[in-house]
Order: C-alpha cells, then structure tokens, then sequence
C-alpha cells in the first residue's frame, strides 16, 4: 500500500476511536459538572482546548464546517467557567472512563500507544493548528486516555489537511457540507444541518454556489462535483501520509489492528448513539 493509501486506511478506524469524546455519555457528564451544556459548550471547549483560552473566530476557522454563532454563543464565555487544562481532564476522564465501561480490550495498549507516538513523532505541524496543539499536550498518564490523545493528533492532523484541501479548491463552509452528502450515504444533510447549527437559507445559497460552478445541478452533484470530491479526498490522503509513510505498512496495519477492536467494543457497549459504521481490514 502506498502512503496515501494507508492514510485513507488508518483514517477509517482512527476516527471512530476519537470521536467518541463528541459522544460518550461519560465526557458529557463531567462538562455538565463542571456547569457547560454538554452538546454546545462542551464540545467547543473540549475540542478546541488544546489550543488554549481562544476565541470564537480562531475555533470557527480551525472547525471550519461550522457556524460561527455557535462559537461566538460558547467562546470566550466558557473560559470563565472551565479552564482548558479543567477541560483537557475532564475529557480524558471521560475517555478512560467510557472504554473501561465497554469492557475495550487492553491486550497490546501499550503497544498501540508506541505505534501512534512513533506516527507522531514523523509529522510537521506548519499550518496544522489542531494537530499542533494536540501534540502540545502532555499525555494524561492513564492507559486509554493517552492512546487517545496521540490517536486525536492524527486525527487533527489529517483535518487540518482536509481543511487545506477544501481552501485551496475554493469550497466554504456550507459547500464542503453539500459535497459531502452527495459524496457518501453514510451522513444526511439532516443530521449535518443540526449538528453545523445551518439553517435551510445557508445550506440553499451553498448548492447555488456549487451549481455556479457547474459542481451541482440542484438535486445532487454533477459528475464534476464528484470527481472534485473524490479529487479532495485523495488530496487529503496524500496530505495526511507523512506520519504512516514514516511508519511504514507494516506497523501501521498492526496499528490498525490494534485499533480495531477498541471501536467494536465501542459499537458493541452502545456508547455511540447508533452503530458506528466501522472498515474492513485492508491490505
């Protein structure tokens, strides 16, 4: 497999093992502790903490998808009820906590963790905000927590690529989102209107935008919308390969291997809100 190929791969159980910390009931319950609502709060502050007490446009830029009112509701305001270090632990608490709820499998952690570190190690961080600040923090020094973080910095890594990606092909906020649907049938233009806080007269100027360039014709994408989602997907892998090129095919599918049990258990102890779709093994 090629670097941008493992890429692709790593991405496809990389990102179910991170995501949980938008999900799982138990990092929800202690940004509610800490007096943030979980779902709007929580996960701004919690995501975005790594970069310190930012503001509001500096997370809209860095999230990108989006809408800025939602940061400009939650940001800075949050800062003054929890901290980021405050919220850098009660998220880590709350990722150990949820994979020990799950029963995950602790055979070869360590080594999972060493995987990812060396993966780490290999990446340059130059217009990489997310993924910097995620390997700035300092390991948790619990067992999944610390898979976690270095898991999240690849996972950061690679958006941050994405993001270049979609910049430089001239694609908005929104309009990722309307590539995205037509791209996949996984993910609904419902759920990514509710969660991207975008109502229906953002999300109509965004197919305008498309159709302008001949990338939609109303009710989906053209053939040329297709290929320019495909073509940024393959942008973004080759973006996101330093770190598995560096670790080369072989320990990268053993990460993979690694990896792959944690997500089922996730699926398997309901701590997503419904069955996380999950990859075959490649190779």
């Amino acid at each position: 497999m090629t670097p941008a190929e493992l890429a692709r791969a790593m991405h496809g159980v990389i990102e179910p093992v991170h995501a949980i910390l938008y999900f799982a009931a138990e990092v929800q319950e202690r940004y509610a502790v800490m007096g943030l609502e979980p779902r709007g709060q929580g996960y701004i502050a919690g995501r975005a903490a790594p970069m310190g007490p930012v503001g509001p446009e500096v997370a809209a830029a860095t999230f990108y998808n989006f809408n800025p009112l939602l940061f400009q509701q939650a940001l800075p305001a949050t800062w003054s009820v929890a901290s980021p270090d405050d919220l850098l632990t009660a998220r880590a608490a709350g990722i150990e906590a949820v994979y020990e709820r799950v029963d995950a499998p602790t055979d070869g952690l360590e080594e999972a963790t060493e995987l990812a570190g060396r993966a780490v190690a290999a990446c340059s961080f130059e217009g990489r905000p997310l993924a910097a600040a995620n390997a700035g923090v300092e390991l948790p020094g619990t067992p999944f927590a610390d898979l976690f973080q270095r898991v999240t910095m690849l996972r950061e890594y690679r958006g941050d690529g994405h993001i270049a990606a979609l910049v430089g092909e001239g694609v908005g906020a929104v309009e990722a989102l309307v590539l995205y649907t037509g791209w996949q049938d996984r993910v609904s233009q419902r759920f990514l209107q509710k969660s991207r806080f975008w109502d229906d007269e953002a999300w109509g100027a965004a197919v305008a935008a498309l159709q302008a360039r001949a990338l939609h014709d109303g009710d989906g994408l053209t053939d040329a919308g297709r290929a320019l989602r495909e073509e940024i997907e393959q942008r973004t892998d080759q973006l996101a390969s330093r770190p598995w090129a560096a670790l080369g095919e072989e320990d990268s599918l053993r990460l993979w291997d690694l990896l792959a049990p944690l997500a089922a258990a996730l699926n398997e102890g309901e701590a997503y809100p419904r069955p996380y779709p999950l990859p075959s093994r490649p190779g």
